[in-house]
């Protein structure tokens, strides 16, 4: 894996800039997700999610339907880090549910952080159950889905997951 390989600093700038121009080679390089079962494993680089992460990262507004346990859950995490981490003051919400939902997010989040090489680690400077915050101006916050969730936020990316769910989707995705 290239995160061993990478012990230079010009290696690391390198290595940076190639994450911060491509969310799917910082998914498929870097990426590492915990699996209840096998504990801390790479990112699986499943084929339906590459045409997701390009979407995502070239800004289209999405709204993607999907079973269940089929990465995307950690896709959208590992794009709220990246988000984060190579574009600074993003301000990302999560909506979802209910406030256990949406703490489990941000977790993942926290989870993709702690497993990245330390100089691909934003510095923490807010962390609690609802929400994280980089050195760099970044954060992102997790909301239940209410009927005021995100209303006065600027956000650079809405995950609103679980859509069908809440009761007041439509008044969240608006």
């Amino acid at each position: 894996m290239l995160a061993d390989a990478v012990v230079d600093s010009e290696g690391a700038v390198r290595e940076w800039l190639r994450c911060k121009a491509s969310f799917w080679y910082f998914c498929c390089e870097y990426v590492k997700i915990t699996d209840p079962h096998k504990g801390v494993i790479a990112f699986e680089p499943w084929p339906h999610l590459e045409a997701v992460a390009d979407s995502w990262q070239s800004g289209e507004s999405t709204i993607d339907g999907k079973g269940r346990q089929l990465g995307f859950s950690y896709l959208v995490s590992a794009f709220a880090l990246w988000k984060m981490t190579f574009f600074g003051h993003s301000r990302i919400l999560a909506i979802s549910m209910g406030e256990r939902e949406s703490k489990a997010l941000l977790g993942k989040v926290s989870d993709i952080r702690k497993n990245l090489p330390a100089w691909l680690q934003l510095t923490i400077v807010k962390d609690n159950s609802t929400e994280i915050g980089f050195t760099n101006g970044s954060s992102m916050v997790a909301l239940p889905s209410t009927e005021n969730a995100g209303r006065s936020e600027t956000a650079t990316v809405v995950i609103s997951d679980e859509l069908a769910f809440p009761p007041f989707a439509g008044e969240n995705y608006a």
